[in-house]
């Protein structure tokens, strides 16, 4: 019964969101919370740098946002704070303690009820109730995973590696166990929203299986635009598979002078998408701090593009993770020309090239950079 009911969900969105001309995010949240302030914050579906950020204030234990989204649906997150606490959301040091929710933005009314918004139940619209499902399949799932990523940061911070060591295989059982939770709703559900969702957030394209599953889709899904731009995304990354040469781009570095990445041909190089914003980004980089300065002087160099949109946050980033390597950007966000061309849709995401420019490895992390590094660099 329930997969028949996704079906027929998903038959009316088109129709559904086309007579909505916006969306209306009414909260009702019991407690003690006058006052506080309520962000929406979501990608620019046109591609633009900036996120877009709206706020408003819970008076007398409701809240209401409105606006419009240029898209059949985006995700989207929501979160509270008391005015004067506000902790910055693309810190990654804060993602714990943010009281925040994600949940499947389209222009259609939504309703946020519960005791705070990370405890809250939104519903409305075709797809965040889709989506739905899928969450109260693995929600125990996560909590688990959150526990132990929770943990993970706080050694990150305080710089205690040793711990994390014990505990990433623990992280990395919980996070299988989820996706092996949502692969077989895929399976089950091809008609359904939270598939393409799932399909997306799995590493999206560059998933070794996200071709197959992609396919299984209905036609229906696979002509939203979030399935459209990930085909695109897909065409991309063939052009930077193993075996490829890599793409040569110009970028300027962090004291604004151009490079050229074809100038470091003859090396071995390592080539690094992050941002300032990204946690795990961020987690990685004493490991790669360590690399670096092992290997520096046996021709080997790190390349390290940012997709910041902001150059403060950016250059502070560098400052404060001590990355002594070369820094590229051109603050274009997610329209980073590098990350386009690299068929970059998710960070962290990294690229091991030879001295002759072609691509031999890709996604190490942590220590599977040195045990690749070990294998070529004697």
């Amino acid at each position: 019964m329930k997969k028949l009911i996704i079906t027929v969900i998903v038959s009316l969105v088109v129709s559904y969101a086309s007579a909505q001309k916006g969306f209306s995010i009414e909260g009702k949240l019991p407690g003690n919370h006058e006052g506080y302030k309520v962000f929406l914050r979501y990608s620019n579906p046109n591609g633009l740098k900036e996120f877009i950020v709206d706020s408003t204030y819970v008076k007398n234990g409701k809240f209401i946002l409105k606006g419009t989204v240029a898209s059949d649906m985006v995700s989207a997150k929501l979160h509270m704070t008391a005015v004067g606490k506000e902790l910055d959301p693309l810190d990654w040091k804060n993602y714990h303690k943010l009281d925040q929710q994600e949940f499947m933005l389209q222009n259609t009314d939504f309703h946020v009820t519960g005791p705070n918004i990370k405890q809250a139940r939104i519903t409305g619209g075709p797809v965040q109730n889709d989506y739905l499902v899928l969450s109260d399949m693995v929600k125990p799932l996560k909590n688990k995973a959150d526990a132990i990523s929770k943990q993970m940061m706080e050694n990150a911070e305080a710089g205690n590696r040793e711990a994390n060591k014990d505990l990433g295989p623990k992280y990395s059982s919980a996070a299988k166990a989820i996706e092996e939770t949502e692969v077989n709703f895929i399976a089950t559900h091809p008609n359904s929203f939270a598939s393409l969702i799932m399909i997306s957030s799995q590493n999206g394209v560059e998933n070794p299986n996200f071709e197959e599953r992609f396919n299984k889709l209905s036609p229906r899904v696979r002509s939203l635009s979030l399935a459209k731009d990930l085909l695109a995304q897909f065409n991309a990354q063939k052009t930077v598979a193993l075996g490829k040469h890599a793409i040569d781009f110009v970028m300027d570095d962090d004291s604004g002078n151009p490079v050229s990445f074809s100038s470091f041909k003859g090396k071995y190089v390592l080539l690094d998408f992050w941002a300032s914003w990204c946690g795990p980004c961020r987690a990685e980089m004493p490991f790669i701090h360590e690399i670096y300065q092992k290997y520096k002087d046996k021709n080997f160099e790190v390349v390290a593009v940012s997709i910041d949109s902001k150059k403060e946050p950016w250059l502070k980033a560098i400052k404060e993770d001590n990355m002594s390597w070369v820094q590229l950007s051109d603050l274009k966000g997610y329209k980073n020309d590098a990350a386009l061309k690299y068929g970059v849709m998710a960070i962290p995401r990294n690229f091991l090239i030879n001295p002759d420019g072609v691509i031999i490895a890709q996604d190490l992390r942590g220590e599977d950079i040195e045990k690749e590094l070990n294998k070529i660099i004697k």
